[in-house]
């Protein structure tokens, strides 16, 4: 092979590949750069949706127990409580918030009987636990992830209603 031959060889050579490089880089960054978006934006959900529960946890420890410190009255604790949940009450999948706010509002008027602390520390317990399992769900990759309706039937019990349920509802 004479010089000449190999120098053009060698410039269609750079001619192609350059531009290949360069379109694989750019688009390897770009999946880079969502993924890691993706990541710090979970991040962020998890770490609020944690604080999010610890703060259910207490406030319900305290309205179950009746025992408030000077700052936090039993009214207080209880709006803020309320001001917590979904606030999209009458949303016919959203029976668990409301019936947490009922409880609350009986609770409230003082009615402290035993069966409905007893029922708002189970809804309590009960939302608690599916947003564990959801956020769990939402960290997995998504081919593993379990459907929303299946994680809704699994850990809410009766105050989930199927589709079909929802729709006599309205």
């Amino acid at each position: 092979m004479s010089p000449e031959t190999t120098t053009d060889l060698l410039n269609k050579l750079l001619t192609i590949a350059f531009p290949v490089s360069l379109v694989t880089a750019l688009f390897a960054n770009l999946i880079n750069k969502v993924s890691n978006d993706k990541n710090q934006s979970l991040k962020y959900i998890t770490e609020e949706r944690a604080k999010w529960r610890e703060f259910v946890k207490i406030s319900a420890s305290k309205i179950y127990s009746g025992e408030y410190n000077e700052k936090e009255t039993e009214k207080y604790t209880i709006t803020h409580l309320i001001l917590s949940l979904n606030p999209l009450q009458y949303t016919s999948d959203n029976n668990l918030d409301n019936r947490i706010r009922e409880l609350l509002g009986m609770i409230e008027r003082g009615n402290r009987k035993q069966e409905v602390l007893e029922e708002f520390r189970y809804c309590v317990g009960t939302l608690l636990k599916y947003d564990w399992e959801r956020s769990k769900n939402e960290a997995k990759p998504w081919i593993k992830r379990e459907l929303d309706d299946t994680l809704k039937r699994r850990f809410l019990h009766k105050y989930y209603l199927e589709n079909d349920e929802r729709k006599i509802k309205k």
